[in-house]
């Protein structure tokens, strides 16, 4: 039993951390935009990863996630 116990207080551990190394933002946008709302809000050159629109209401809600490791933008060893 104690081994059971164990093992779930270090999967949970392991979840939180990959959890932690997550970098999410969320912005709301006009409908009436013009362009590319992803590219406004989530670009490349901030280190975002993925972009999700939703629409709500009168407005788009837009979620930018970065799950890579490294920090801000991942950049840690690539020489940029």
């Amino acid at each position: 039993m104690k081994k059971i116990f164990v093992l779930m207080v270090l999967l949970l551990t392991a979840l939180l951390s990959v959890a932690a190394q997550k970098r999410e933002k969320k912005e709301r946008v006009p409908l009436s935009f013009r362009g590319d709302v992803c590219e406004r809000v989530c670009t490349k050159r901030d280190g975002w990863e993925r972009c999700e629109k939703q629409k709500k209401r009168n407005e788009w809600e837009v979620t930018c996630t970065d799950t890579r490791p490294g920090g801000r933008g991942g950049r840690g060893g690539r020489g940029h």
